[in-house]
């Protein structure tokens, strides 16, 4: 029993983790939301996201679960000359955040191509939707709209299973 206790939540991506392998103004803002229950800015989130696939490649871990939210041909545009200009505007009290927010477009979509990658060797299983769908706000109150996506969720996950299954035993 003393054997499960002390290895159970031993490698867990904790805040002390989140501390050391994200940005400082990254790992701040997350904290924010963490702690005021705000939303986290997709920017953000998709940095979290990457640190903590590596972070479980770098611990040995052998099954790796990515779920996303839009299909596997989505990328994104590059940010605007406006675009910048509004970023560092916002947090010109801090330009850390404010580069990686510029840069994350391009970053989002290298991180796609390596975890399109790791799918296809088989480190990662990836869940995705099979189509694109209309985009859904924030704050979406089109209820039609909204169970659209969930019913291609379900349905993209049924017909995943057997896949995920023989990942999962592999």
């Amino acid at each position: 029993m003393n054997d499960v206790a002390s290895r159970f939540g031993a490698k867990v991506f904790s805040r002390s983790v989140m501390r050391q392998r994200l940005p400082k103004d990254t790992y701040r803002e997350l904290l924010r939301c963490i702690s005021g229950g705000k939303r986290l800015d997709l920017g953000i989130a998709n940095v979290v996201a990457n640190a903590m696939k590596d972070w479980a490649i770098e611990q040995g871990y052998k099954k790796i679960i990515v779920v996303k939210t839009r299909s596997s041909d989505y990328r994104e545009e590059p940010q605007s000359g406006v675009g910048n200009k509004v970023v560092q505007t916002m947090y010109r009290d801090r330009p850390a955040l404010a580069k990686a927010l510029m840069h994350m477009r391009k970053r989002y979509n290298n991180e796609l191509d390596e975890l399109y990658y790791l799918t296809k060797i088989g480190r990662v299983f990836t869940i995705e939707p099979s189509r694109s769908l209309d985009t859904v706000g924030r704050l979406e109150p089109d209820m039609e709209k909204l169970g659209r996506f969930y019913y291609l969720g379900v349905e993209d996950c049924r017909n995943c299973l057997g896949d995920l299954k023989e990942y999962l035993n592999s």
